[in-house]
């Protein structure tokens, strides 16, 4: 077991909760919390997806959804909005169209460039998966004002910002 203590000059520190790892500087804390979150938030997801019988995973589901308002993206800019690597969407992507929810079609003009379209059992699917995810993310807001979750969300958005860009040094 790793213990960290705050150095004896930090005034701010966080408990950590259910771990016995003792106290962490509050920088770690909302960081902790965030994957905490992402964490619960994907393994919840998962369970909700397989009662619904839905043979996803939350990366299947999110391309789903963001094809469902952007088709025919290719799989390069598909794979920088959605901020994953190139050949984890082609593996995202593979799984999608053996289950017949998505196709590629090559570009007419540019042939080795392949752009992604939902089929209809992708199209149908939709609103089931919209239904699971806002039906969760209303149980994870439960109990928190509206102008947190905004003020969570832009800062967050923010922080992510910050670390895919690298710091000018």
């Amino acid at each position: 077991m790793i213990v960290v203590n705050p150095a004896p000059s930090s005034s701010a520190v966080t408990p950590q909760r259910d771990t016995g790892v003792g106290f962490l500087p509050e920088k770690f804390a909302m960081a902790l919390e965030a994957i905490a979150f992402v964490k619960a938030f994907r393994k919840q997801l998962l369970v909700e997806f397989e009662f619904a019988g839905l043979a996803l995973t939350p990366a299947e589901a999110r391309v789903l959804m963001f094809l469902a308002r952007n088709e025919g993206l290719n799989q390069a800019q598909l794979a920088q909005i959605l901020s994953c690597e190139p050949m984890t969407l082609v593996d995202n992507l593979d799984r999608l169209e053996a289950a017949d929810l998505v196709v590629r079609k090559r570009n007419e003009v540019d042939r080795r460039v392949k752009c992604i379209y939902l089929e209809p059992r992708g199209k149908a699917l939709v609103p089931r998966v919209e239904a699971i995810v806002s039906a969760l993310c209303n149980n994870a807001e439960q109990g928190v004002g509206e102008q947190h979750i905004e003020l969570m969300r832009a800062g967050l958005s923010h922080m992510t910002g910050n670390l895919a860009s690298p710091p000018s040094i």
